[in-house]
């Protein structure tokens, strides 16, 4: 038998790997639209993984192109990965250019828990409309928080994301921070799941 020239093994002991393309497969909330492909030898390698798509190309919404969603692959089958959402976040070039001219920035960053017991990390933006004396913000921030806490409260995880992503749970933190001080902007910057 031929010697490998770099190794001196036979031809015979050399065991060729094929990898095969697995499409990975947006949540059942995106109507399971392809969002990309991955090369793997062992198809169980995929699950766990995780990967950053934008909005817009979920929702062909231009508008949403400054969010990203964070996808985790949870299963493979038929060479397709299924994936579920665990986070979501503001582009860093959007949110320097919404607080460029800002009258009063207000951030924040807590834990909230959701009706099923699952944990997400918050982290809101809310960006007064003109300066204001810092106790008005931090009454801002406190019913803020005591909103969002108590509002996860009632929802399940999957309820949860869906109205952050459709803007449900900014409006509702907007018209109740309107009601201390006039608010120009109302957004969550980030929120990640505790696994």
């Amino acid at each position: 038998m031929a010697k490998h020239k770099k190794e001196g093994i036979t031809k015979a002991e050399i065991k060729i790997k094929k990898k095969k393309w697995v499409s990975i497969l947006a949540p059942k909330e995106f109507n399971n639209v392809e969002v990309g492909e991955s090369i793997c030898e062992d198809i169980s390698q995929l699950v766990g993984r995780k990967l950053i798509v934008r909005l817009m190309s979920l929702t062909n919404d231009p508008k949403k192109q400054n969010i990203k969603v964070h996808l985790k692959i949870t299963d493979v089958k038929n060479e397709k990965a299924n994936t579920e959402i665990v986070g979501y976040e503001l582009s860093g070039a959007y949110i320097r250019r919404i607080t460029r001219r800002s009258g009063g920035k207000i951030e924040d960053s807590f834990l909230v828990i959701s009706k099923d017991n699952v944990q997400f990390r918050v982290k809101p933006l809310i960006i007064a409309r003109y300066y204001t004396k810092r106790s008005v913000l931090s009454d801002i921030r406190e019913l803020v928080r005591k909103n969002l806490t108590e509002g996860f409260k009632n929802m399940n995880a999957a309820d949860l994301i869906n109205s952050i992503m459709h803007n449900k749970v900014q409006k509702d933190i907007r018209d109740a921070a309107n009601k201390i001080y006039p608010v120009g902007m109302c957004e969550i910057k980030k929120l990640e799941r505790k696994i």
